[in-house]
């Protein structure tokens, strides 16, 4: 795995902050920002200058034009001190206290392995002071100017540089992320005294570089208006460090990061996420990161196949997503989390049917149909009456009951936990048919005791008589009752072929007549 071995690395950057007379300050980043030396094993950076937004800003270097803040012809003593101000056009005044100085710049990384930029912290740049100091100046320089800016080595030492550095806040910015890294006075970034823990580490904020990362940093620096007179016509220099530390050798190495949210969108800070898998030389990984409080992650790892996944307190763990990874890949693998579902409340429904007339008795066999949306139950009573659906939602639903000569019966009603329903049915109305089955060739012949049975559209039996056996016209002679609805009638004896007629129950035909003939057997 990645060796964890710290090695310190610092970037410069050069802040010049002047006081012009009247109050005015400025401040600008030079070319001495560079520092190609920066190298630990094979890790290498160098920090170049941006573009910023503010008009103060070019440089003698990086500016084609060597445009600078305060141009030849400006009222300021320290343009005097800067080289080649010629065609300098910036129509510049005092920074003002109340006023905010924006500068950019850009921390490369150079190198062949992973680095870890950790903190940042600032020191007067005694080189510069030394320029001013010792006389070391253009020849249209006034040497009044020199004695006006001694070295401060201590905080005693000097109260304007005190007064400075204490009402100066600079604010410190990563440009992709708007992540604050530092907002505060420059007196906390200071190593002012010997031995001093100045500066400002990262902490959770620090951030990986790989290999050609370039990170564009923004500064702002703010001069409080409670600054007091005494840093007029004072000129401060300080150079920006930036510190690292090596996370990586120059090993093959890739990097998974993302971002979590849930599905409202909202950042998922504390998430887990989970990296398993092999690398190209079929080593076994399992590794895990956690999001910052933006929902970010990032993980460093050999070339390998991975399964990736991402869970938090509260949420349901997202599915793995595999990655393939190589040297030098940046590989995102983003998260939407869902909240559980709270688990479905259900019930158990217990029905039971009987006749709606007294002694009201069960009615079994009654068939049972419950409907809800798209979702149906079916079943029967028992010989109780009774019918059991366990495990249904808690919801509104619709029971149909039947059974053959009842009426059938539709109920609306609720499930909320356990529920029980007792439905009455009504007796279906009945209709009566009558007749007389005679012989097919001998019409006067009257047959008794045929069988008739009367089935449904189903073939369900329904009824079942047969003829009058007796004598004279009561012979051949039947009647029967069934509720409304066609029915198909089988007609059965011994000496004759059996039939099959149809035959109707209904309010037209109640009480009416249908014969029927029968041929006999040969």
């Amino acid at each position: 795995m990645l060796n964890k071995k710290v090695a310190a690395i610092a970037l410069s950057c050069l802040l010049v902050m002047a006081i012009a007379i009247g109050g005015g300050t400025f401040a600008l980043f030079t070319s001495s920002a560079i520092n190609d030396d920066n190298i630990i094993r094979s890790a290498k950076v160098s920090i170049s200058i941006g573009e910023g937004d503010s008009p103060m800003y070019y440089t003698t270097d990086s500016h084609p034009g060597k445009m600078i803040p305060y141009a030849f012809g400006v009222q300021s003593k320290f343009a005097a001190l800067l080289q080649d101000v010629q065609g300098g056009n910036e129509d510049v005044g005092g920074w003002l206290p109340g006023t905010t100085i924006h500068r950019d710049m850009r921390i490369i990384n150079d190198g062949s392995a992973p680095i870890k930029i950790t903190g940042v912290y600032a020191t007067l740049n005694s080189n510069n002071v030394n320029l001013l100091v010792h006389g070391k100046l253009p020849v249209n320089y006034d040497a009044d100017y020199s004695n006006e800016m001694p070295l401060p080595l201590d905080d005693g030492e000097d109260a304007a540089y005190i007064e400075f550095i204490d009402n100066m806040k600079i604010k410190i910015t990563d440009h992709a992320t708007e992540k604050i890294l530092f907002d505060d006075y420059l007196r906390k970034l200071l190593n002012f005294k010997s031995g001093g823990n100045g500066g400002h580490l990262f902490n959770k904020d620090a951030f990986i570089m790989f290999t050609d990362d370039i990170k564009q940093i923004d500064f702002s620096a703010y001069l409080e208006l409670k600054a007091g007179d005494i840093i007029q016509d004072k000129d401060f220099v300080f150079d920006f460090n930036f510190m690292g530390e090596q996370v990586g050798q120059a090993e093959p190495s890739g990097r998974i990061f993302g971002h979590v949210e849930d599905t409202d969108g909202r950042n998922v800070s504390n998430a887990t996420i989970t990296i398993s898998g092999t690398t190209n030389e079929d080593e076994i990984v399992n590794e895990t990161a956690t999001t910052d409080e933006d929902g970010k992650y990032e993980k460093v790892l050999p070339p390998g196949s991975y399964h990736v996944s991402a869970s938090a307190s509260g949420y349901n763990t997202s599915d793995a997503i595999s990655v393939a990874l190589e040297n030098g890949d940046d590989k995102e693998v983003n998260f939407v989390l869902s909240v559980p579902q709270a688990p479905i409340q259900k019930g158990d429904l217990k029905v039971t049917v009987k006749e709606s007339k007294q002694p009201k008795s069960a009615v079994k066999e009654a068939e049972i149909l419950i409907t809800s949306g798209a979702d149906s139950y079916t079943g029967s009573t028992n010989n109780s009456g009774e019918f059991t659906q366990t495990d249904l939602p808690n919801g509104s639903y619709t029971i149909i009951v039947s059974k053959f000569g009842f009426e059938t019966k539709t109920v609306n009603f609720t499930i909320n936990g356990d529920t029980e329903l007792t439905i009455e049915l009504d007796n279906a109305a009945v209709y009566k048919r009558k007749g007389t089955i005679r012989d097919q060739k001998h019409n006067q012949t009257r047959i008794g005791k045929v069988t008739m049975i009367f089935k449904d559209e189903d073939g369900v039996e329904r009824g079942r008589t047969a003829t009058s056996n007796g004598y004279g016209s009561d012979r051949g002679n039947y009647e029967m009752s069934l509720p409304a609805g066609t029915y198909t009638v089988e007609l059965t004896h011994n000496d004759y072929q059996t039939k099959t007629e149809s035959i109707e129950f209904n309010h037209s035909t109640h009480n009416s007549t249908q014969d029927f003939k029968m041929t006999k057997k040969r």
